[in-house]
């Protein structure tokens, strides 16, 4: 028995229902699919795909920004490290003293 494959990906379920509709147009008024409310569906495809485009721009700038985030807190990060490894020496016979600098120490 035959099947059919529906897509899962949008942009590849936008695809499918432009061609549905392009077939539902060319067919006119003997279109066997006269009885689906094609102009609602087209104006809820448009908005849905509107906001795709956003989303998929707000991503890359989400990243962008997560990238600069980084780059810039780089130094500090290395900083931070190399106060931990200092108060760790420094007081290496009580290194739970380096939790009054904000550090979580763990074991002794």
């Amino acid at each position: 028995m035959a099947s059919i494959k529906y897509p899962t990906n949008f942009d590849e379920q936008v695809k499918l229902f432009k061609l549905i509709y392009e077939q539902h147009v060319k067919d006119g008024e003997h279109s066997i699919l006269k009885d689906y409310p094609f102009e609602n569906l087209n104006a809820k495809t448009d908005i849905a795909v509107s906001s795709d485009k956003k989303a998929k721009e707000l991503a890359k700038l989400s990243q962008e920004q997560t990238q600069q985030r980084n780059l810039k807190f780089e130094e500090v990060e290395g900083n931070i490290r190399a106060v931990g490894n200092f108060l760790k020496a420094k007081f290496r016979d009580n290194p739970k003293e380096a939790g009054k600098w904000g550090f979580t120490v763990v074991g002794d």
